[in-house]
Formats: C-alpha cells, sequence, structure tokens
C-alpha cells in the first residue's frame, strides 16, 4: 500500500448528476444483501432540480465543482496529481434542437472553472459525454425506448433502425443458448432494451423494462452530440446544436455564461 500511494499518473473522473445523501440501516427496495444495504445510505435526488433527459439525470451543476474539490483534497495529498474529467454530459429525448444540453455543458463547465481558478484544484483535462449514442450497458441503443410521448399523447415514429442495430449485436453473442423474453410491447424491442443472464435458466433472458409507474423512464434518451440515422445505409450523422456550442467553446476558449435557453412551446402557451 505504501509503495501505491502517491503514484497514481492521474485521476479519471465521471460525472453526471448530484445525490444527497443520508445514513440509513434499511430502505424500502433494498435487498439483503445488497449494494444499497452495504452502503447504508441513502440517496435522493432534489425535485426542483431539472430532469431533461433520464429519470436519474437531474441538473445540478454546484454539485459538479464540490466533488472536484473533494477529489482533489483527499487525493492529492502526497502529490498534486491531475484530474482529468472522462465523462460529463446529459440525455435528451433524440431532438435535435438540445438547448438544455447547451445550457448543462456551459453550467458544468463554469464550475469546473471555479473549481480550478478559484478553489486551486488540478484539472488538467475534460471530456464530454458522447459525441454518438453508444451501446449504453443493458439498453443496447435505445434508453427505454416509448412509441408514445405520454405529456402530450403524440405517437413517437419508433427508430426501428435503431432498434435493429441493438438487434444484430445482441443475436450473435447468445446464438448457441436459449433465449427468452419478457415484455410487453413490440416484438423487436423484446431483444433490445436490456439484457441478463438469470441463473435459473440456460441461456440468457431478455427483459424490456416498462416501469409505468415513472412516465419519465418511458420517454427515449440519448447522450449523442450527433444525431445518427440509424435507417440510413450510411447511417448519416446530424451535428444538434450542442455540438456546433461545444466545437465553439473549444475553439474559442469562451463560455457563453449569460445562455438562457429559448422557452418552450408548453411555456410559451402558459405565457
Amino acid at each position: 500500500v505504501k509503495m501505491l500511494r502517491g503514484s497514481a499518473d492521474f485521476f479519471g473522473l465521471n460525472h453526471y448528476t448530484t445525490f444527497l445523501m443520508s445514513p440509513s440501516s434499511m430502505e424500502p427496495g433494498w435487498d439483503i444483501p445488497s449494494m444499497d444495504h452495504d452502503t447504508g445510505v441513502k440517496m435522493e435526488q432534489n425535485l426542483s432540480w431539472p430532469m431533461p433527459g433520464a429519470d436519474w439525470l437531474t441538473v445540478n451543476p454546484p454539485g459538479f465543482r464540490k466533488l472536484i474539490n473533494w477529489i482533489d483534497n483527499k487525493y492529492n495529498s502526497l502529490k498534486k496529481i491531475p484530474i482529468i474529467i472522462t465523462e460529463n454530459g446529459m440525455s435528451d429525448k433524440g431532438q435535435t434542437e438540445d438547448y438544455e444540453r447547451v445550457s448543462y455543458f456551459n453550467d458544468y463547465l463554469e464550475q469546473v472553472l471555479l473549481a480550478m481558478y478559484e478553489d486551486g484544484c488540478n484539472v488538467k483535462g475534460y471530456f464530454s459525454w458522447t459525441l454518438m449514442d453508444d451501446f449504453e450497458w443493458n439498453d443496447g441503443y435505445t434508453f427505454l425506448l416509448a412509441v408514445k410521448d405520454l405529456c402530450n399523447a403524440t405517437p413517437f415514429i419508433a427508430e426501428m433502425g435503431r432498434q435493429r442495430c441493438t438487434l444484430r449485436h445482441v443475436m450473435p453473442l447468445y446464438n448457441l443458448h436459449p433465449l427468452f423474453t419478457i415484455c410487453v410491447i413490440s416484438p423487436i424491442l423484446r431483444a433490445t432494451s436490456g439484457f441478463f443472464f438469470r441463473k435459473s435458466e440456460k441461456g440468457t433472458v431478455i427483459l424490456c423494462p416498462t416501469r409505468e409507474s415513472n412516465p419519465r423512464s418511458l420517454i427515449r434518451t440519448k447522450f449523442g452530440l450527433f444525431k445518427v440515422d440509424f435507417d440510413s445505409p450510411l447511417k448519416t450523422r446530424t451535428p444538434k446544436l450542442s455540438a456546433h456550442n461545444f466545437a465553439n467553446i473549444v475553439r474559442t476558449r469562451l463560455i457563453d455564461f449569460d445562455y438562457i435557453k429559448p422557452p418552450t412551446e408548453f411555456n410559451r402557451l402558459l405565457e
């Protein structure tokens, strides 16, 4: 341990959102044993924080500055190793005019600069997440994809190309084993929205979660700064508004701290 202490070349940090934490020995939904029960910590988010995409990703930029300071104080006691932010970003619902992501990058980068120049933290690099949508863990190329906008009951156009790409990626890995599907939506979604191994079965269980109790979780969300047309043979990539904004930040080294996103159509009606 003594040989390892202080030997790191850099600290890689992924950050998306902030949680409020408090001690707890047991909460509803915790299994025993489980990671939640072992840590003995209740994690929750303030309902007033914006939630532009995924249901777990709320926006609270000041939390990022606090985290950077904590890491700098915790791991830089022996030598000042650089902190490289290896992932930072948010998801959206697939729109190209992603004003919320523009605000997200502006506000979170501001907190990075405050941590560097006001607090003296040794931050040396920053990577936005992500250039294009990736094969996202158990969700594949879909992130809880729904076919209907639950806010105004306007049907989404199902991105069948995106689903087929996931299907082509998954199926060859398990074509020698029985394939079980558990789903209540369309057949093609049964193999695209999440999969895991079940010890009681010989093969792979493909699970499509719906979580009707939380409407936000049914709305598809994307992390990419470029929108990919999976129906196109060329997989055409269209830069979103945030891609232009982030490129401008890199090119000019300037951030528009006064940026205000345009009001949504719903807010315009309220006004």
